[in-house]
């Protein structure tokens, strides 16, 4: 129930999203179009929604309700953060330090778990974990997500016997696949799986397609 009936809410006040217990800014009163009968608001991480109006309570000049809800129940975050047993799997192929000290002690970036995502409603049938920003990991709600942040990993299909012709992901191999656009990401926080090599050796890999292991360094 709004106890604020009357209450008309103005451009630029602070309100409060009832249902989410969050605080928010009015940019548009009387929104138009397809959301007419909505108030267009904005959250302070700049994601800006379109809410009803009876859903909205008007804050004091101290940004502090007039009457706070009864109970606010905490919302669940739009986005699936990486479970325990991925992280691990990949923590423990690439090594991936969250430590700042630890990291820093093997000559890497930290590597913030925190911040490794699925996309909500994925039907695809591909996982794959992108990389976001806190401010982005924390929204609870927006709509028709299509993409957000940098897709790091994707998961691939092993099998034993290749189907349609296809080749498959090996099946003693790690199941995460880097992605390429995240490479130059990944060799700032991987301490393993990480290949370095003279400019020569990349510009002949790059002409002929191939170069011996021993030009890396490793064993072949």
């Amino acid at each position: 129930r709004n106890d604020n009936a009357g209450w008309r809410p103005r451009k630029g006040q602070q309100v409060l999203v009832r249902s989410l217990g969050r605080q928010a800014v009015v940019r548009e009163p009387r929104a138009r179009g397809h959301f007419s009968g909505l108030v267009r608001i904005a959250y302070g991480d700049g994601s800006a929604y379109h809410v009803a109006p009876d859903d909205l309570e008007p804050c004091s000049e101290q940004g502090i309700p007039h009457t706070l809800p009864s109970q606010v129940l905490p919302q669940p975050c739009l986005f699936r953060h990486v479970e325990d047993e991925q992280w691990r799997e990949l923590e423990n192929f690439f090594g991936l330090i969250s430590d700042p000290e630890e990291a820093a002690a093997c000559g890497v970036a930290p590597f913030a778990r925190q911040t490794l995502v699925y996309l909500p409603d994925n039907d695809k049938g591909t996982q794959v974990l992108y990389l976001v920003s806190s401010s982005l990991a924390e929204i609870v709600e927006a709509p028709c997500v299509q993409a957000a942040g940098r897709p790091v990993f994707v998961q691939m299909a092993s099998a034993s016997v290749p189907t349609d012709g296809a080749d498959t992901w090996p099946l003693e191999a790690c199941s995460w696949r880097p992605n390429l656009e995240a490479a130059s990401f990944l060799a700032q926080v991987c301490t393993r799986r990480i290949l370095r090599a003279a400019s020569d050796t990349m510009k002949h890999l790059l002409t002929e397609g191939e170069v011996h292991a021993m030009d890396f360094q490793i064993e072949s």
